[in-house]
């Protein structure tokens, strides 16, 4: 969990460091903003909050959708208009 925590922080510097390029799109910030607010509150959750397991997995369910189209929206902007100059 704690590295999954360290992952939610790079997520949230990535999601600042994409929100102020003006070549990524702002919605994909957001959702990584969303995703790492998400993996750091479960994780620190499932590490000192043990006995709120009904919470964990309800904050997980909420979380689960937009922390997926996050990383999986960074990860084909990249793939399809990363590093290609627009003209």
């Amino acid at each position: 969990s704690v590295g999954l925590i360290i992952f939610g922080l790079h997520l949230f510097v990535l999601g600042y460091v994409a929100f102020l390029s003006k070549q990524i799109p702002k919605f994909i910030s957001i959702l990584l903003f969303i995703a790492a607010t998400g993996y750091m509150l479960i994780h620190v959750m499932n590490t000192m909050f043990t006995q709120y397991d009904t919470m964990i997995s309800i904050i997980q369910s909420l979380f689960q959708l937009p922390m997926i189209a996050g990383e999986l929206g960074l990860a084909i902007w990249l793939l399809l208009k990363g590093g290609k100059h627009s003209n």
